[in-house]
């Protein structure tokens, strides 16, 4: 079942037992067709040799295989990574760390230091600096700190990756994330991705992250195909799987997306981000019982940040202020900064909740301390179009034009050359024209996004046909023929 999976004819099974600096490795390989044993071995060694044991074993797989290794195949499997045990036992928990960023923003900041920890211990581990680069790119672009600092910390990793080991593909790897999520080079960042994987061809980091890129360039039906290919590679890894049924939901390809998921929750059945994120799209289509049913009760001490903004949405969309409201604001008491711009959504829908009753004086309060939090996030270096975008917004609830459509501008700007957030920036845009009671501008803002790509900031309320009937936001256009005329249309077939 495991080779049917992972499509591959042999598997590798072992055990690893530790008793101070003393490790017995027993490993086995089979032949999944016929269950047959090809060979098997027990290794008693130190740890600090556990990295011969690593070599003789993958020696051995390639010999009773008969598979015949190039010179660079033979050098990898010698090479060492480091000579300090220590400093990878820091890298393992920094990968592992990084396989539950999905679970939690913290692991990000966690796999970050534990890579920190990894070099600290060995300066010369160019492994541990090629994943540091690639830890930082990710709380840069996902806006848990987008700042020049930890743009900085990125090119430095990346950078002394490559110096140690020029032909270390991961360093590669590292070097492509540094252009693509911090100068947003597209064209650069390919490059080096693609020099990566002439050194590690089936390197999923990199044959993903291609997809990313081609994703943000708009061309979208080349990003499916490499991060189908990455799934086909990697066919029990959640990023790859969540990416691709995320990048069919872009589309509005929504029972598309709805399939990857469900090969992701047979992995991980319980998971609250895959079940909030398939319940999304239900809401995108309008299905408010379907995605009810997915979602359960909202639970205001719930941690998973996808999770309770998908119940908040779903609750808004009925027009129950109240649980909405409470759910909110105990989120954002509780909300570190390892949440990051992502709190940004937690404001939105609690702007709209307290709009929506009526409370104007509570939303009022809810801007300021919006303005304020994201004002600071601007000062400190953080000049993404999330931020700007909403700036944009909340100036406008306060009746702050002038510095609603700076911000707007500015968000536009930052957005131009990549497509999805341009959608996520348009999207905004028409909130912040309802607010300011840019009626007009607002119905041609939401007409021109619905021609393409369904993207929104941090899972905010998503924007479609179907959800502009039921979406409290657009209220103030109802009685506009226009808008009735937009929610009337027929969605396009199929959106290239």
């Amino acid at each position: 079942e495991i080779a049917r999976q992972l499509g591959v004819a042999h598997i590798l099974e072992g055990s690893v037992q530790k008793s101070g600096d003393a490790v017995r490795v027993n490993v086995q390989l089979i032949k999944a067709a016929n269950d047959s044993h090809l060979w098997a071995d027990t290794f008693d060694r130190k740890l600090t040799d556990i990295f011969i044991v690593e070599s003789e074993v993958a020696k051995t797989i390639a010999d009773t295989l008969r598979a015949k290794l190039t010179g660079r195949e033979e050098k990898a499997i010698t090479l060492k990574p480091t000579a300090n045990p220590e400093a990878y036992d820091a890298f393992l928990r920094g990968r592992a760390s990084e396989a539950l960023q999905m679970v939690s923003f913290k692991n990000r900041f966690i796999a970050a230091d534990f890579y920190t920890k990894a070099v600290s211990l060995d300066a010369d581990f160019a492994l541990a600096w090629a994943r540091l680069g690639i830890a930082n790119a990710m709380l840069y672009r996902l806006g848990q700190d987008h700042t020049p600092q930890r743009r900085e910390q990125v090119r430095q990793a990346a950078e002394t990756a490559l110096r140690l080991q020029p032909d270390l593909g991961e360093a590669h790897v590292a070097m492509g994330y540094y252009f693509f999520h911090c100068l947003s080079d597209y064209d650069h960042a390919l490059q080096l991705l693609d020099q990566a994987l002439t050194l590690l061809p089936n390197n999923t980091d990199a044959i993903a992250t291609i997809g990313f890129i081609k994703r943000r360039q708009g061309k979208f039906s080349e990003a499916l195909a490499q991060l189908e290919r990455a799934t086909e590679l990697d066919p029990r890894n959640l990023t790859s799987l969540r990416e691709l049924a995320t990048t069919h939901a872009f589309l509005r390809q929504f029972a598309q997306a709805r399939a990857i998921y469900n090969r992701a929750l047979e992995i991980v059945p319980n998971d609250p981000e895959m079940i909030a994120e398939k319940a999304h799209t239900y809401l995108e289509e309008g299905d408010l019982a379907a995605a009810a049913k997915l979602l359960g009760p909202v639970l205001s001490e719930s941690l998973d940040n996808y999770l309770l903004k998908v119940q908040c949405i779903q609750l808004l969309f009925e027009r129950k202020y109240a649980p909405a409201s409470a759910a909110l604001k105990a989120a954002i008491a509780r909300a570190d900064k390892t949440l990051g711009v992502e709190i940004g959504a937690y404001y939105l829908l609690l702007l709209v909740a307290q709009q929506g009753s009526g409370d104007t004086e509570a939303a009022r309060q809810t801007c300021e301390q919006a303005l304020n939090g994201f004002s600071a996030m601007q000062k400190a270096g953080n000049e993404s179009e999330h931020v700007a975008s909403l700036l944009g917004l909340f100036y406008a609830a306060v009746g702050n034009r002038d510095a609603a459509m700076r911000e707007a501008r500015r968000a536009a700007a930052v957005a131009a050359h990549d497509a999805l957030n341009a959608a996520a920036t348009e999207e905004m845009l028409a909130r912040t024209q309802v607010q300011l009671g840019d009626f007009d501008a607002a119905i041609s803002t939401i007409s021109h996004n619905l021609q393409g790509p369904s993207a929104t900031f941090g899972w905010g309320m998503p924007l479609t046909r179907a959800t502009l009937k039921i979406d409290p936001t657009w209220d103030p256009l109802r009685g506009d023929p226009r808008f009735q005329k937009l929610v009337a249309s027929p969605a396009p077939k199929d959106t290239k």
